[in-house]
């Protein structure tokens, strides 16, 4: 069954590299490497890629926030901007904390 996420996954694989260790891919990106069955629909194309990471607190954020700067990432800027939202290029990556009382991203989704 062909992915039609596989060279987008490729992309973010190559620009998260620095990230890898801490990262974890997960959603509709990881679906071509979970299906197998022939049988199954056909897997959509996605948009975007989300990662978790390992972000307890707000000064992780800001931590692994300049390291995105650093690594060509930037801010999400459009008209309703994401504060988990970060762009290179044409890539879009959402990274998520691993935990759920990080309530300060949680409310900055609402």
């Amino acid at each position: 069954m062909p992915d039609p996420n596989s060279s987008l996954l490729e992309d973010a694989v190559h620009k998260l590299a620095p990230f890898l260790d801490e990262i974890v891919f997960v959603g509709g990106i990881t679906l071509g490497l979970l299906i197998t069955d022939k049988a199954a629909a056909p897997i959509r194309g996605t948009n975007d890629v989300d990662v978790i990471a390992e972000i307890i607190s707000y000064a992780d954020y800001i931590q692994f926030s300049e390291r995105l700067r650093d690594a060509g990432f930037t801010e999400d800027a459009g008209e309703a901007p994401l504060t988990c939202r970060w762009h290179h290029g044409n890539l879009i990556v959402d990274i998520l904390p691993l935990s759920k009382e990080v309530t300060w991203l949680h409310q900055s989704l609402v």
